[in-house]
């Protein structure tokens, strides 16, 4: 084939997607991100602090909560989810709680695009955006 473009191997190889070209690009930017935060001190160790945090406060207690739940004299048993779930008022703050994550996540998403809307429509300066941004 005249024209076609060869790989490594002599071989024609498929045309190249305008995509893969930013996925690329995307990928180095991550590399360099990384690399960028490492050679400073101080973000590095404030990264590696917030998520030593995040372990300490939230993945440690919920990974005991899901092993005391699920087990008892370290044997698995699923008794104590079942007896847990036999309560009516147990029941009742579980569907409580489903309810209001719902209503929670529905009202900020209304709430997020119509200030998006809003701040698109309205041809906004930067700092009219910076405000909305920064409501609740």
């Amino acid at each position: 084939m005249r024209g076609a473009v060869r790989g490594a191997d002599g071989l024609p190889s498929a045309p190249r997607h305008p995509k893969d070209d930013r996925v690329t690009r995307i990928a180095a930017n991550n590399a360099n991100s990384l690399r960028r935060m490492f050679r400073d001190p101080a973000l590095a160790t404030s990264v590696l602090i917030l998520w030593g945090l995040m372990g300490l406060f939230i993945l440690f207690p919920l990974a005991w909560l899901l092993l005391r739940t699920f087990t008892e004299g370290g044997a698995f048993t699923l008794g104590n989810l079942i007896t847990i779930l036999r309560d009516p008022n147990h029941r009742q703050s579980f569907w409580n709680s489903l309810l209001l994550a719902a209503l929670v996540g529905l009202t900020g998403t209304v709430l997020g695009f119509f200030f998006a809307f809003t701040a698109v429509r309205a041809n906004l300066s930067k700092a009219w955006g910076t405000v909305l941004d920064a409501a609740p």
